[in-house]
């Protein structure tokens, strides 16, 4: 395994070819997103399609993200597709979807006036311009340019203190996902979450649809949802760190803190989590990255994520491989440091729960022992996850008859999932066949130690219950 921190990789016009995408699984992307913010129906079916054909091309798998886009906040259309604003002057924000022009634009979200109040702050552009709410009519809003500057169409709007009442899953989102479903998707990101009933309303839509397999993906970007982030995680598969809107809705010195803690959270409770935007934001236009860039990334990793994620950078970027390939070498690097560092335990000092000390001492295990690998036996993906939060220096093969668990793994930090048709019922033939499993197919050589643990049998799911120390 040449890295063990995943890479998704959003793809869109710069990197719609199969060819392209064939280069993307090469250079080692392990899963793709789909923006529903962007484009049709018909463009994502394309997307799709192109990703499957370049999983055949190139022999390599990858798990397919849709992220739906929830109540974001926008501005309409303008004259010549953009505007200038004047420190210090008026401009009027109205519900009506009027072509907008310096003295008077359009909002896609009506809540937005309804709810304002005389003093409140509305960022514009990734918090790039600033306006002061003046006064307020049933449908317009008065505003004084705080801080301007060139206004692009369609530009977001974050209002980090108002409380809009509107959901976080909305009919364009059922729309989108019901669509998305038909792709075969196997994760759903659900944009601007607040509070876990955000996502009981996405499990509900899934169980409707007998999409049960699809993982939520919490994306936490909003400054309510920090005050429920425990609940979120809680009712989450996993969740991205989405820095883009969150440093808008919070000070950007908080940013870094943040991360750290909501990594760190997700880690405890054996969720996946993805750090997202910005990482490597200068490969958009350039072959190469910041030193910065590198540095954040390099720390995402040493902070215990287990994946990055590249947006515009393959999306729209002129070096869409370039900046998957930097990533990776990034990631292998900061990867070596766990060599020389101690099992990843800082989430557990207050744990009392019997399987979170399992899979500490699974992992201790396999150093003292030097096993070639941990091998997990899993119905549900959850065993091998446990271990992965570790960071342990041994690979992590997951044997898995459950093909939605193994889909669900390919952004487990460390983890390399394969099927495996036995049905163990005890323990001796667990062992057995799991040893079979990684001497055939040479994951390991013969009189290699190994730690073999999972939950035996595999059709009770949810419970590790076995490590043994056994040798290939």
């Amino acid at each position: 395994m040449q890295k063990k921190t995943k890479i998704v990789a959003t793809i869109g016009p710069a990197s719609a070819a199969p060819e392209t995408i064939s280069e993307l699984l090469r250079a080692g992307a392990n899963a793709f997103r789909l923006n529903f913010s962007h484009g049709t129906h018909k463009d994502h079916q394309h997307l799709a399609d192109a990703i499957r054909e370049a999983e055949r091309q190139s022999g390599l798998a990858a798990a397919l993200i849709a992220d739906v886009s929830g109540p974001k906040i926008r501005v309409g259309e303008l004259q010549d597709g953009k505007i200038v604003l004047q420190n210090g002057q008026d401009i009027t924000l109205t519900a009506e979807p009027i072509v907008g022009t310096a003295q008077k634009i359009s909002v896609t979200m009506p809540e937005i006036i309804q709810h304002a109040t005389e003093g409140e702050k509305l960022l514009l552009d990734d918090g790039t311009k600033e306006l002061a709410v003046k006064n307020k009519t049933e449908n317009e809003l008065v505003c004084a340019v705080v801080a301007g500057g060139e206004l692009l169409a369609h530009k977001g709007i974050n209002v980090p203190d108002m409380d809009l009442g509107v959901a976080a899953f909305t009919d364009k989102d059922r729309e989108d996902l019901a669509f998305a479903l038909t792709l075969g998707i196997r994760f759903v990101a659900v944009s601007f979450v607040e509070r876990q009933e955000d996502i009981a309303a996405v499990r509900n839509f899934l169980r409707e649809h007998h999409a049960e397999h699809v993982n939520i993906i919490a994306k936490i970007e909003r400054k309510r949802a920090l005050d429920n982030v425990d609940g979120i995680i809680a009712a989450s598969d996993a969740v991205m760190v989405a820095r883009g809107d969150l440093g808008v809705e919070i000070p950007f010195d908080e940013v870094p803190a943040y991360q750290k803690e909501i990594i760190n959270k997700a880690n405890a409770a054996s969720k996946t989590v993805i750090v997202a935007t910005q990482m490597l934001e200068s490969m958009t236009d350039h072959e190469r990255p910041t030193r910065a860039e590198v540095t954040d990334v390099y720390n995402a990793v040493l902070d215990g994520a287990d994946a990055v994620m590249l947006s515009e950078e393959t999306a729209m970027g002129k070096y869409p491989v370039a900046a998957v390939q930097a990533m990776a070498e990034i990631a292998q690097q900061a990867e070596k440091q766990y060599a020389a560092l101690p099992l990843k335990d800082d989430f557990m000092i207050m744990s009392d729960d019997p399987e979170d000390v399992l899979s500490l001492n699974t992992c201790m295990i396999a150093e003292r022992a030097g096993a070639c690998a941990i091998i997990a036996l899993t119905a549900s993906g959850r065993t091998a996850r446990m271990m992965s939060r570790h960071k342990p220096h041994q690979a992590i093969i997951a044997l898995s008859p459950n093909a939605d668990a193994i889909e669900s793994l390919r952004i487990s930090w460390g983890v390399e999932a394969y099927a495996f048709p036995e049905m163990p019922e005890n323990v001796e033939q667990a062992i057995a066949a799991a040893k079979t499993f990684v001497q055939k197919n040479t994951l390991c050589a013969a009189g290699d130690p190994v730690i073999i643990t999972g939950g035996i049998p595999l059709t009770f799911r949810g419970v590790t219950n076995i490590v043994s120390v056994q040798r290939v």
